[in-house]
């Protein structure tokens, strides 16, 4: 047994570690450019590195770059970069590439790119310092037919004369109508951020493009937009917040010296309004169409390939992988009777975290249940409208043979439903029961697990003392004095005296609710206190019996005492009942107070998740997405609280948090989860070895051997990763939440009076550098600094006076 779990734990470290060695993905980040203007065309290769130059599969019209390729973190990703441009506007597909491999070689998607005329740019003389600058600006959109549901890129873009050299890029808001977006923000491709470091020239915006022989920093600011219905949509107008130029001037000084100084300048530009229309779906659409609006493809797979029973539950994954709407996407539907199997609602995994992309993969994970014989796991179709023809498509997956065992189960297990998926949450999910047992990092117990193991060994370390080190018990001065106790009460000669003796030292240790006690103290008001009755004899039996019986219930009752002083159970818990009846009624201030009284005994994710609905409903965003990180910190795979922060930051408009470069084996087997299983070991191996001292058969000793050799192995390997483990400490962590109900002014200087760099959202995360009076120097996820006023202000980490 212990071998077994040995090499299975062996074998989830390989394959947490090897997984992705030669996968291959790309990316477009950048498909709306003008003449002239170069995108990034980005490759990621994982583990490998190309063994020569990346080859196109075909002929194109556009111009490519090969660019200096990047070593993305510790998980050893080769990212090759090539610069796409056009001479000539139009829409161009970019060809896929072949990337010759040791393990194989790959080739990458094609990708639609757009070029735009330099003509569509608005101009504006903008005075920075002493100097004039000519500045542009435009917002682009696809050209053609957009269909209502249809994923679309948009592109801010302004164009900045190289002279002023670019800071911080900050990002763009925009007025929307009939139209659902993400933020604007540079676009940057999979795994890169503005906190690479040492940065890498791939990651750097803006790039310069020329236009009428004039150089200029082309800044980008991409979303993914659908339009909610058929009819007029209008994007802008918006404004440009957090870019930051830098300015150089040049002074005369004494005796012919010159000397210059550079001062940053936050520029406040506007971006203009459009307006397109969007198309209605045509009619004819398939009888189980669900909205799907791209190019996609559908692969369905079982999850396990073992021997089943027929009437096993069977579970699929089925894999969309495209271009389209897959945020919104519907699950593929079962194509078979619906009398023939029991269906459960499917659960959605992104494969790569948050989507802001219209490309990429969804997976949803199906569980079926046949309730008729079957030999097969019919087909899967998926409906969808394709943009690029103009038809309704239907997708449909082969069936699947099964390895059917001729053993009929009666297996009637009902799975869990999945979550929800973001993108389509109108709301914030509800309250959830406190689980004691999902208290902290997901499965983790909390430490007051270690109470049973360490009962278990106090008890094998109590027979072994009593065995074979009975000269300590008399150092134990309760255990004296108990002993004492016991030899005068044997060497009492009289029944009445002993028979009265006895009760009393059952009685001066609370023994009276037990029935052996119970008779004892009858047996002494007859035998003692009955009016007109002679005190009979005493059999020797019966007193032996006493005095055996009180040395047993004496000593349980020592022992159940100390583990009572031990164990103080949690009552987090106890006013859940209370503050669901106020939700329940709608008085969510009232809730809140229940739950708040309960942090006093213990601080768990529910808890913390809950405390976070009920100031979501008190309209105050920024503490609901508080108290969503803080449940966040206790346990980071808290499906709640990740659920309904996605949900708030979206819908605040919050500048979102980048996703850390952290290997996935990291973020499954955290350093809380770790440290208890290594715990746990230590106790294992720790009752092992005392077994061996207190039963002394040969079997059990075999048995003790095993398990200390199998706990020792095991140690060894959870030490070696815990060693190894990243941790939080090596990422930077942002560790303050904005919890005011407005937006609030983060300015260039710690005063009202300097200058506006861009208003922060309630509930967007950042991290606070220093401090000054009342204001607090903060980094905003997105790399920008600024001023902002300590008052708006509350760190995630609970403070250590607050109860």
């Amino acid at each position: 047994m212990t071998r077994s779990i040995i090499l299975f734990i062996f074998a989830l470290s390989a394959r947490l570690f090897t997984q992705e060695l030669g996968d291959v993905s790309s990316s477009l980040p950048l498909q709306q450019v003008l003449v002239g203007e170069e995108a990034l065309l980005n490759i990621q290769i994982y583990g490998e590195q190309p063994s020569s130059p990346l080859k196109s599969t075909e002929a194109s019209p556009l111009s490519f770059r090969t660019l200096q390729p990047d070593i993305l973190g510790r998980r050893e990703v080769f990212s090759a970069n090539l610069g796409v441009s056009s001479a000539t506007t139009g829409t161009f597909t970019v060809p896929s590439f072949t990337v010759p491999l040791k393990s194989g070689d790959k080739t990458t998607r094609t990708f639609t790119m757009e070029v735009f005329p330099t003509d569509g740019l608005t101009w504006q003389n903008l005075r920075i310092g002493d100097q004039t600058y000519k500045i542009g600006s435009t917002l682009l959109h696809p050209r053609g037919t957009i269909y209502a549901g249809q994923s679309i890129p948009l592109t801010a873009k302004v164009l900045v004369p190289v002279a002023l050299p670019v800071g911080s890029t900050g990002f763009a808001e925009i007025e929307k109508e009939n139209i659902g977006a993400w933020r604007m923000e540079a676009p940057l491709p999979p795994n890169y951020d503005q906190q690479v470091s040492p940065r890498s020239p791939n990651a750097i915006q803006p790039r310069e493009v020329r236009i009428d022989g004039e150089r200029y920093h082309a800044i980008n600011y991409v979303t993914f937009a659908a339009p909610l219905k058929d009819g007029a949509v209008k994007v802008g107008p918006g404004k440009i917040q957090g870019l930051q130029v830098q300015v150089t001037t040049r002074t005369n000084q004494a005796r012919g010296f010159f000397g210059s100084f550079s001062r940053s300048y936050n520029l406040e530009l506007d971006l203009p309004e459009v307006t397109f229309s969007a198309t209605a779906l045509p009619k004819g659409a398939p009888a189980d169409f669900q909205g799907a609006v791209g190019d996609f493809t559908l692969e369905a797979a079982l999850d396990v390939t073992s021997e089943l029973k027929p009437g096993d539950p069977v579970m699929l994954s089925l894999t969309v992988s495209g271009e389209g709407n897959l945020d919104t996407l519907a699950p593929p539907v079962l194509d078979a009777p619906e009398s023939n199997w029991k269906i459960y609602p499917s659960s959605r995994n992104e494969k790569d975290g948050a989507r802001r992309t219209n490309q990429g993969t969804v997976v949803f994970t199906q569980i079926l249940r046949p309730l008729v014989p079957i030999k097969e796991v019919p087909a899967f179709t998926l409906p969808f409208f394709n943009p690029k023809t103009a038809k309704y498509e239907t997708l449909r997956s082969a069936p699947i043979p099964l390895n059917l065992s001729p053993v009929v189960s009666q297996s009637t297990g009902v799975p869990q439903a999945g979550l929800v998926p973001v993108a389509e949450m109108q709301d914030i999910l509800g309250l959830i029961e406190p689980q004691p047992f999902r208290s902290k990092d997901g499965i983790q117990l909390g430490l007051w697990w270690q109470i049973f193991p360490a009962a278990i060994v106090a008890v094998l370390a109590f027979l072994i003392i009593k065995r074979q080190l009975p000269r300590l018990q008399s150092n134990n001065p309760e255990k004296t004095r108990l002993h004492i106790e016991l030899k005068e009460l044997e060497e009492l000669g009289t029944p009445s005296e002993f028979l009265r003796a006895a009760a009393h030292l059952a009685e001066s240790h609370g023994l009276t609710d037990d029935e052996f006690v119970a008779d004892l103290i009858e047996e002494r008001d007859r035998f003692c206190f009955q009016p007109g009755e002679q005190p009979g004899k005493l059999e020797n039996n019966r007193r032996q019996e006493i005095l055996k019986n009180l040395r047993e219930k004496l000593s349980l009752g020592i022992m159940l005492l100390t583990l009572f002083l031990v164990w103080q159970p949690t009552t987090a818990e106890a006013f859940h009942d209370k503050a669901q009846a106020a939700w329940d009624e709608g008085n969510y201030q009232e809730a809140l107070d229940a739950y708040q009284l309960s942090l006093k005994d213990e601080k768990t994710p529910d808890l913390l998740y809950n405390i976070a609905n009920c100031y979501y409903r008190l309209d105050q965003p920024g503490k609901a997405a508080l108290f969503y990180r803080r449940a966040l910190e206790l346990n980071p795979s808290h499906p709640e609280s990740l659920q309904n922060l996605a949900f708030l930051e979206r819908k605040m408009g919050a500048i979102p948090t980048p996703e850390s470069d952290l290997p996935a084996w990291s973020k499954k087997l955290t350093t809380p989860l770790l440290t208890n299983l290594l715990l746990g070991l230590v106790w294992l191996f720790l009752i092992a070895v005392l077994i061996r001292f207190v039963l002394r058969s040969s079997r059990v000793q075999q048995l003790s051997t095993l398990t200390m050799s199998g706990t020792g192995l095991m140690g060894i390997l959870f030490g070696v990763l815990l060693f190894f483990h990243p941790g939080k400490e090596e990422i930077v962590e942002l560790d303050t939440v904005l919890i005011s109900d407005e937006p609030t002014e983060v300015r260039t200087e710690p005063s009202s009076g300097g200058s506006e760099i861009l208003n922060a959202n309630p509930s967007t995360a950042c991290r606070v550098l220093t401090q000054r009076g009342n204001w607090s120097y903060i980094e905003l996820p997105n790399q920008t600094r600024g001023w902002i006023e300590s008052d708006a202000l509350e760190p995630i980490a609970f403070p250590e006076n607050q109860s």
